[in-house]
């Protein structure tokens, strides 16, 4: 059964020439798989941080938070497609 349940937005920032070069293409918008498993290991970490903190007075703060191995969780490149603008 589920304890705790927490949901948290992280924005990245990404250098402009790195943009272009390497994620931007024409229709669609591709992370690296490498990348992409960065971000995810990142995110997680800052969300268990948050966690951690949140709990910090209560008895669940004892607790051991279970680490989420997101090299299972990203197998290829991350593709998001562009939507089409309309005139």
């Amino acid at each position: 059964s589920q304890l705790l349940k927490i949901e948290s937005a992280v924005q990245f920032s990404v250098d402009q020439e790195c943009f272009v070069k390497v994620i931007e293409q024409k229709h669609a918008w591709v992370l690296p798989k490498e990348f992409a498993i960065h971000i995810a290991m990142t995110t997680v970490s800052i969300t268990r941080g948050i966690l951690h903190e949140k709990t910090r007075k209560s008895v669940l703060n004892n607790y051991p938070i279970p680490v989420i191995n997101v090299l299972d969780q990203v197998n290829n490149d991350i593709v998001i497609q562009k939507s089409k603008v309309e005139n």
